[in-house]
């Protein structure tokens, strides 16, 4: 979906992404961009292309009450929001640090988060908007080990009390 008039590099393919299949498209040529917005656009492209396929899906589940096009709405769909999860370096991230026009977001927010003594460096709005991320993805950081580490000795405890 990010292909298009706009990109410099036209590079796509398939790549696993947390051990799924995913279409990618290298749109690091957006970067040339001096509006923002065109920025944001091309980081959206994959959000309108899922949008599409939910639309036909909807369509086909119309005329044919199949569970496949349900699937594949709701997979659309669940596609659409981790995407956007701007923790993860995918659409929701790149829309975020354009958005913000801050490089580098994630190592700029721990930077924010090391600094956070130095009151000096906290002038703006956007400074403290980038410590609350940083301080947010620390957190989800802190949530997906402690429940991966839950997991981990769940798994442990009912090979053990096999």
């Amino acid at each position: 979906g990010h292909i298009n008039q706009w990109t410099v590099n036209r590079e796509i393919g398939v790549a696993f992404i947390v051990f799924n299949p995913a279409m990618y498209c290298d749109i690091s040529g957006v970067r040339m961009f001096k509006e923002t917005y065109k920025q944001i656009l091309s980081s959206m492209a994959g959000f309108f292309v899922n949008g599409f396929f939910i639309g036909v899906f909807a369509i086909l589940l119309s005329f044919d009450k199949s569970n496949l096009w349900s699937a594949l709405i709701i997979l659309n769909a669940t596609s659409i929001i981790i995407n956007a999860i701007p923790f993860i370096r995918l659409d929701g991230y790149w829309i975020l640090s354009f958005g913000l026009k801050v490089q580098n977001l994630h190592v700029n927010s721990m930077k924010k988060i090391k600094s956070i003594r130095n009151k000096e460096e906290f002038t703006t709005l956007k400074d403290y908007f980038i410590l609350l991320y940083g301080v947010l993805n620390c957190c989800v950081i802190l949530y997906c080990c402690i429940c991966f580490i839950a997991k981990i000795w769940a798994l442990l405890h009912n090979i053990i009390t096999v």
